[in-house]
């Protein structure tokens, strides 16, 4: 049997249901096909930074363990800084939940979820696509790639053919109550954790969130054994117990690039959006999915939809800030000691920092400072013997 629908989104992570949540409210048939059934397992730190939540149209306190206070900054397990925000930067989330109530915002208003529903391919006509899914053929007049990072949309419409990557590994362990409560509502980044990256630790309600990034493509370095080390190096953790750990691929994002071919787009991961300093996706997939929802909603009623601007969107607004984000990578991953004491002297950088992160200063801030105010503080540091 053939289903005929307006719009068929593959992917029912963010950036899928909150497309999905727009394009229904707005009147269209969508389907979304999510491989996985719900809710599935995540690998992520789940810190939902507050730029994030406001690209979303409804609230969220349900699925929010909580708000963090601040931010720690060590260095191998040595504690460098400690900052209380105004207002809370991220929001701590486990994301099987998180994402789950996405879908169900989705759902009700009107779009249809197919789980464990896998599209295995696809053939495009003049006016509609047909899809080859595990549930039968789905005939679509625009077909959505929110796929994540190891799309197959991408490739199936010649997409996204340069597609760097970093790693992360992440656990969620089981500590005791003291241990929670030293931690408090702040989350911790260790750029000494590795080279080229960073290691977290981000307080769930009764667990912790630990794993480390490697922003860098090519060879990857034992993971495994490099959290296995952050882990040891942190005095306070006490007996723990992981619970689960699982590896994933993280877009580097920051090379403008076609985001959609005729009537398929890519939106988040799959259309390789995430922050190459922080490995953050969140906020980007959720920023795409507006766009495209802006986008497809204005050319709706057109014969011959022309995504052209979506991709002329993405690349104005998110991925300047991506490159600046891969400038500022280079910049504290090359010597990352120096820049956390820089860091740990400078309220301006401390400020700004996790500014970044809560959405108030945009990495080209970040950027400018880092080389002006940052240099002072270096010249002057040098100047005198580094007190």
């Amino acid at each position: 049997s053939t289903m005929t629908v307006d719009v068929l989104i593959s992917g029912a992570g963010p950036a899928g249901s909150l497309l999905a949540y727009r394009l229904a409210n707005a009147g269209l048939s969508v389907y979304l096909c999510e491989k996985e059934k719900l809710p599935r397992y995540k690998s992520c730190g789940g810190g939902v930074t507050a730029k994030a939540l406001k690209q979303v149209p409804f609230g969220l306190t349900s699925v929010i363990d909580f708000p963090a206070a601040g931010g720690k900054v060590s260095f191998r397990g040595v504690p460098k800084m400690k900052i209380k925000t105004e207002e809370p930067f991220a929001s701590l989330v486990m994301r099987d939940r998180f994402d789950h109530f996405l879908v169900q915002q989705a759902i009700a208003q009107g779009a249809v979820l197919k789980e464990e529903c896998k599209v295995t391919g696809f053939d495009k006509n003049t006016d509609s696509i047909d899809c080859h899914t595990s549930h039968g053929l789905i005939k679509t007049r625009l077909l959505v790639g929110a796929d994540g990072v190891n799309s197959s949309i991408a490739p199936a419409a010649q997409l996204m053919q340069f597609r760097p990557t970093g790693t992360a590994i992440e656990a969620e362990i089981a500590v005791s109550p003291e241990v929670l409560e030293k931690q408090g509502p702040f989350g911790t980044f260790d750029f000494g954790a590795l080279r080229h990256g960073y290691g977290w630790i981000f307080p769930k309600r009764d667990h912790l969130s630990v794993g480390v990034f490697y922003a860098k493509t090519g060879k990857i370095p034992n993971l495994k054994s490099i959290l296995r080390k952050y882990l040891q190096c942190q005095p306070d953790l006490g007996d723990y117990t992981i619970l689960t750990q699982r590896g994933h691929r993280i877009p580097l994002g920051g090379h403008p690039q076609a985001l959609h071919r005729g009537s398929i787009l890519l939106t988040g991961d799959a259309a390789n959006l995430a922050d190459p300093f922080f490995g953050e996706g969140i906020y980007y997939a959720l920023k795409s999915a507006n766009i495209a929802a802006d986008v497809i909603l204005n050319q709706w009623d057109s014969a011959q939809p022309d995504l052209i601007s979506y991709t002329n969107r993405v690349n104005n607004e998110i991925l300047e800030e991506l490159h600046f984000a891969g400038k500022i990578a280079d910049l504290m991953y090359r010597s990352p000691g120096l820049s956390t004491n820089l860091l740990s002297k400078s309220v301006l950088l401390q400020n700004t920092l996790f500014g970044l992160i809560a959405g108030s200063t945009t990495y080209q801030e970040f950027w400018h400072f880092a080389t002006h105010d940052g240099y002072k503080i270096l010249l002057d540091m040098l100047l005198h013997g580094g007190k």
